[in-house]
C-alpha cells in the first residue's frame, strides 16, 4: 500500500510542471483507413490531474468498408491520455481507450472496439488550439474487419 501511495505522489509531483490547461472541446475531420472512410467528429477533453486527461470522441462514418456496403459506424470513444508539454504552445499526448460503435446496416450489431494513439496540439492563442491525432482503431463489425490506422485534424476551444 505504501508503494502505491508513493507512486501516486511521485506521478502527481512530476506532472505538476505542465503550463497548458487540458480542458476543451473541438471539431475535426476524421479519416479511417480500416473503414476506408472520412467523416466529421467532436472531441471533449477534461484534465483529471496535471499531465492526465480524459478524452471523449464522437464521430460519424458513412459507407464504411470495402465496396458499396451501406454500412455506417458512429464510434463513441472514452480514453485517457498522458500529456507531455513540449513548450508553452505545443503539447504531445499519448493514450487510448475503449469504444462503443453504433453500427447501422440493417443486420450488424453494435460492436465494442478500442483505439490507441498520439496527438500534437498547437495553441497559437490563449483559448484556441489546432490538433492532429494519429491513431490505430480496433474494430470488427460483422463480416467487416475494420482494424486500421486513422487521422483526426481539427480546431479546439480550450480553457
Amino acid at each position: 500500500m505504501k508503494k502505491i501511495i508513493g507512486m501516486a505522489v511521485l506521478v502527481l509531483a512530476l506532472s505538476a510542471g505542465g503550463a497548458m490547461a487540458n480542458n476543451g472541446w473541438g471539431l475535426y475531420g476524421a479519416w479511417w483507413e480500416g473503414g476506408d472512410a472520412f467523416g466529421p467528429g467532436f472531441k471533449l477533453t477534461f484534465e483529471l490531474v496535471p499531465a492526465l486527461q480524459f478524452d471523449f470522441h464522437l464521430a460519424y462514418f458513412n459507407d464504411v468498408g470495402d465496396g458499396d456496403t451501406d454500412l455506417s459506424v458512429t464510434p463513441l470513444e472514452f480514453g485517457l491520455a498522458m500529456n507531455i508539454p513540449v513548450s508553452d504552445q505545443l503539447k504531445f499526448t499519448v493514450g487510448g481507450g475503449p469504444s462503443y460503435n453504433f453500427v447501422d446496416d440493417g443486420d450488424a450489431d453494435d460492436e465494442i472496439g478500442g483505439y490507441i494513439g498520439g496527438s500534437l496540439e498547437y495553441s497559437p492563442y490563449k483559448d484556441v488550439a489546432l490538433f492532429v491525432e494519429a491513431r490505430y482503431i480496433f474494430l470488427d463489425a460483422g463480416d467487416e474487419d475494420l482494424n486500421g490506422p486513422g487521422l483526426n485534424a481539427g480546431l479546439m476551444v480550450t480553457w
